[in-house]
């Protein structure tokens, strides 16, 4: 019943770790054709060649913040097949832990990134007075 539940779910999973994947690709591609471009005509689109460097490096951040989470699906997509071929405890133990391991690192990027947004909002509110 458990493994079923489990194999429910493993198309969704591959179709999430892949939308991640591909997103990270497009990521790669645009920071790079920022980081290219950015010291020709296409950085003076964005008023400064510095932004448009600048912007390539966030795309970059970003792509590599997507590959992680993006992986762990994978593998836990994997370990589901895993578990559907061969219904030992040991795989069920493995897929439910690559999956509390997805979960914590979304946990982690989610604090961080609300940690980032309150230190912006306290700067912008700073740089008032």
């Amino acid at each position: 019943m458990i493994i079923e539940a489990l194999t429910r779910t493993r198309g969704w999973v591959r179709f999430f770790s892949i939308m991640g994947f591909i997103s990270c690709g497009l990521l790669v591609l645009g920071g790079l054709a920022m980081l290219v471009g950015g010291g020709s005509e296409f950085g003076y689109v964005y008023g400064s060649e510095g932004i448009a460097i600048l912007i390539g490096f966030l795309y970059l951040l970003f792509a590599a913040l997507y590959f992680f989470p993006s992986l762990k699906l994978t593998q836990y997509a994997n370990l589901i097949t895993s578990l559907q071929e061969s219904h030992t405890e040991q795989d069920l133990v493995s897929a439910l832990d690559m999956q509390r391991s997805f979960w914590a690192l979304i946990g982690i990027m989610a604090i961080v990134t609300i940690s980032l947004y309150i230190l912006v909002i306290l700067i912008v509110i700073g740089s008032m007075f």
